[in-house]
């Protein structure tokens, strides 16, 4: 049975533990988001155009949340399949991003080839599709991006996307 010292210990020490794991989580996402938004950049100095042939008629292309983001997966990872048929995006078949599979508290690849954050909720990405030179949405509360770049984040802990805790680089 415990003691009233161990009781008060324990309600101390866990929090510490969950804060210390949650900041570990936060670091891993950034250089995630990092390490997409490399790879987004990468195809795009390499065939001139972003991962997709996908177009969203007026504005940019929200992948994860409106559109799975497996699509450009397949193209980042030169796999045959949604987004990538015949490897007609990726035709070189160049690797240019590998994450390892999903497990809970680590980023990675779903069954489905969906990128997930530790969470389980899909990385949300935006694509200049429209080529005006910004990567913004309307249905989100991130400030658009200039310059072509690509905009990602994480949903947070929370895993709902446009709140407080999302996550960007």
């Amino acid at each position: 049975m415990f003691s009233g010292v161990a009781v008060i210990a324990l309600s101390i020490i866990v929090p510490s533990l969950w804060g210390v794991r949650l900041h570990r989580q936060v670091r891993a996402v950034r250089v995630d988001i990092l390490a997409l938004a490399d790879a987004l950049t990468r195809f795009q100095n390499e065939y001139g155009v972003w991962p997709t042939q996908r177009t969203c008629g007026y504005g940019d292309c929200r992948f994860g949340d409106g559109f799975p983001n497996r699509e450009l997966m397949n193209a980042l990872r030169a796999v045959d399949g949604p987004g990538n048929e015949g490897n007609s995006v990726n035709p070189q078949r160049i690797v240019f991003l590998s994450p390892p599979s999903h497990r809970g508290g680590i980023s990675g690849l779903d069954a489905n080839g969906e990128y997930l954050d530790p969470w389980g909720r899909p990385f949300q990405i935006v694509l200049d599709t429209d080529v005006d030179g910004i990567s913004s949405s309307e249905s989100t509360v991130h400030k658009p991006r200039s310059a072509g770049g690509a905009l990602a984040w994480s949903c947070g802990p929370d895993r709902r996307s446009d709140t407080r805790d999302d996550i960007v680089p």
